[in-house]
């Protein structure tokens, strides 16, 4: 029997442990080792790990930086930094944060679909699960800095865009409750901008009395309003209409012109809760 102790959770370990699982999770995007280029300082690293490695050197001790360039993985520049941690620059425990912050925001803007990730994470806490680390990560007992995924989060919160919409009575109220966790809308140029991840503020009509912050979890588009009305009738609109067909002619604010020309928009969302990085202590 094979038994490594390849997993974090303890579950899995005892699951699978004739298994060797070597697939990425699905935020791995958001990991220093992840493989997504990043342009520092005039050079294109293989990652961001190395690029961090090597900026401990590259006014220090040049040759090691060299060093670190040529080397094959994220793991062979951590080695060589390590090794040579006696040559790095002096100051590096007072400026590593503000460079790490520096080469996220440049994978973030040279790399799109770490972006689009970083937003699909939606509100919920990002950490580095590193048993080692309780700078960066949190460390084995979970308790650590986690400095690493609160600057994630921080970024996160910069790259979300606000959207404002009014809403009548009943759907605000039944949005509010969780019962409604769809809103149905055309597919225009405001509405083209949303991305997952996007906070929306509703104003509850007519009164203008109430608002409630939602973040977006899904955008489906459709050509059609049965076509969008169909693909979540029994999710949410059987409660209320005998078919899909019942529903589009309710929807009579929109015009058969403006269907054709935009399509339809299914906004799925759920009531936003904001986690943001712990305090520095």
């Amino acid at each position: 029997m094979i038994l490594l102790n390849q997993y974090r959770d303890k579950w899995l370990g005892e699951k699978f442990d004739e298994v060797i699982g070597f697939y990425t999770r699905e935020f791995y995007c958001l990991d220093n080792f992840s493989s997504f280029k990043v342009l520092y300082k005039g050079y294109l690293y293989s990652s961001l790990e190395e690029a961090y490695q090597a900026s401990k050197f590259l006014e220090a001790a040049p040759d090691i930086a060299l060093m670190i360039k040529n080397s094959y993985s994220a793991y062979e520049a951590k080695t060589i930094a390590s090794d040579n941690r006696d040559k790095q620059r002096k100051d590096w425990n007072t400026v590593k944060a503000t460079i790490m912050e520096e080469l996220l925001r440049l994978k973030l803007a040279q790399n799109p679909y770490v972006e689009r990730k970083l937003l699909q994470t939606l509100d919920y806490p990002i950490v580095e699960d590193s048993p080692q680390d309780n700078y960066w990560g949190w460390g084995q007992d979970r308790n650590g800095r986690n400095k690493l995924g609160n600057l994630w989060m921080n970024l996160r919160e910069e790259l979300r865009k606000e959207y404002h919409m009014r809403l009548d009575s009943i759907p605000f109220d039944q949005m509010d409750s969780g019962e409604k966790k769809i809103e149905y809308r055309l597919n225009d140029e405001k509405r083209q901008q949303l991305r997952i991840g996007d906070i929306i503020t509703f104003t509850k009509l007519p009164d203008k009395d109430k608002t409630l912050r939602v973040i977006v979890t899904d955008l489906k588009r459709y050509s059609t309003l049965i076509e969008m009305y169909e693909a979540s009738f029994y999710q949410y609109l059987d409660k209320y209409y005998p078919n899909p067909q019942e529903v589009a002619k309710d929807t009579s604010y929109y015009t058969d012109a403006e269907v054709k020309e935009y399509g339809c928009l299914a906004i799925h969302v759920r009531k936003f809760s904001e986690y943001t990085a712990a305090p520095e202590v």
